[in-house]
């Protein structure tokens, strides 16, 4: 497994765990390459990448990179499996990557789109009342709406709105989102909030995203 990540802290946070955690299961981390937010071409990381013929790419970067490392990655030769975490899940993917976007997968918390759950219909009025020439939405304008929606739901629960009161709700917080992500829980002992992840594979001819998983806890093992 090569890791492709964004040139920060924020893109550097799973190399450690990854090359720690990877012999467990068997994975070996062959390759680390960055990656840097404004990169118009990913070519010279991908060539050093393929010299270690990774079968599998994980991108840890924002929206555009991710969609360019797609891109080029296709581009060299390299017929990897490619994942990456939500941002990879933009519509920039299939803009910048064409053909080369098919199969790639993308882990998220939130559901898509395109995704028929409860939920997401709310997600569709919001945007038709702000943005009605907007027909699609990437898997982060989702997740903007969860984390508003969160917030609240503890400031109507909190006895007033100071510091105090606001963190005494949170506490043993519990909260379902009719299917727009796992069930979000928060304690004194426990910040996770949503723990649940779901992985979509892209369609490149639809332009969408299609789960290949309802949303499963980390500790579970996919069939």
């Amino acid at each position: 497994m090569a890791l492709a990540v964004h040139n920060s802290d924020y893109g550097r946070s799973p190399v450690g765990p990854a090359k720690a955690y990877g012999p467990k299961i068997g994975v070996e981390i062959v390759d680390v390459e960055e990656v840097p937010a404004n990169t118009i071409d990913a070519t010279s990381q991908l060539l050093n990448m393929k010299r270690f013929s990774p079968t599998h790419i994980v991108i840890q970067n924002v929206a555009r990179p991710s969609a360019i490392i797609v891109r080029d990655a296709r581009k060299l030769g390299l017929q990897a499996q490619v994942l990456g975490i939500h941002y990879i899940g933009d519509e920039l993917l299939y803009e910048l990557a064409g053909d080369a976007a098919d199969g790639v997968v993308a882990s998220t918390f939130v559901s898509n789109w395109f995704e028929n759950v409860p939920g997401m219909r709310q997600i569709h009025e919001i945007n038709a009342a702000y943005h009605p020439n907007v027909q699609v939405r990437p898997l982060h304008y989702t997740q903007g709406i969860v984390h508003a929606k969160v917030w609240v739901e503890v400031l109507k629960r909190a006895a007033a709105l100071d510091r105090a009161s606001i963190g005494k709700a949170l506490i043993n917080f519990r909260m379902v989102t009719d299917g727009l992500t796992a069930p979000i829980t928060f304690a004194s002992g426990d910040r996770k909030g949503a723990d649940g992840l779901k992985l979509l594979r892209a369609d490149a001819r639809a332009k969408q995203f299609r789960p290949i998983t309802d949303f499963f806890l980390p500790s579970q093992r996919l069939p």
